[in-house]
């Protein structure tokens, strides 16, 4: 398997920026308020071109896991679709289709860039889509993950802080609100809510299927049992 740097490098660049800015439009109210949105594209396009190069040439950094990425079917909004995931090595070693997926947004992209891309077919077909989540949120805390110790710091200390022993009632919460803006919550019915959790509950089962399905593939592709 190569790495996700390994990977990158063999795009082009201006095809993965202008696909990154389909999937993730430039946000003109972030810009300076001088320029016009013709400037404001093509600042954003030379920041994402920065971006890249420092993606593409940033020393790798061994981490204590070695990741891999890999996509697999999923359901989202009632629309069939495809996501990305992150596994570690040992746990799909121990754990084998139960091993599950971790969110990387607070992982330097020194070490992101060093993990593997699987080579499944569903992974390759959707290759530049995955490459487009993995630096979306590998710049979660700014492209050059400026703000990303600050956020670690503000976990550290929210860790330190006592949890709260209530647990929220949200059907609570919202007759609450609504008795005191004085109208009336619109009830679905025993059979719809019923129904609704047949739906939920397929979908959670479908997507759990296929991230499993696909699991399989990387296990049998490292040889793994």
């Amino acid at each position: 398997m190569r790495t996700v740097q390994e990977v990158l490098n063999d795009f082009d660049e201006g095809e993965l920026i202008d696909d990154y800015y389909d999937k993730h439009p430039i946000d003109l109210i972030d810009c300076d308020d001088d320029m016009d949105v013709v400037e404001a594209k093509s600042a954003a396009f030379s920041v994402m071109k920065y971006y890249l190069q420092r993606l593409k040439t940033l020393p790798i950094k061994q981490g204590k896991e070695q990741g891999i990425f890999f996509v697999h079917r999923y359901i989202e909004d009632g629309v069939g679709s495809e996501t990305s995931a992150l596994v570690y090595l040992n746990e799909l070693k121990s754990k084998g289709e139960q091993a599950l997926p971790y969110a990387y947004d607070l992982i330097e992209q020194s070490e992101i860039l060093g993990y593997w891309v699987a080579e499944t077919d569903l992974t390759l077909y959707y290759l530049e889509d995955l490459l487009i989540d993995i630096m979306y949120e590998a710049s979660e805390y700014g492209i050059e993950q400026e703000d990303l110790q600050a956020e670690k710091n503000e976990l550290v200390e929210a860790s330190k802080s006592p949890l709260n022993s209530e647990k929220s009632d949200w059907e609570k919460f919202k007759q609450d609100f609504a008795d005191e803006m004085g109208f009336q919550l619109d009830e679905q019915s025993a059979e719809e809510s019923k129904l609704e959790r047949r739906v939920i509950e397929a979908v959670s089962a479908y997507n759990e299927y296929s991230r499993k399905k696909e699991l399989r593939k990387v296990i049998d592709l490292l040889q793994l049992g």
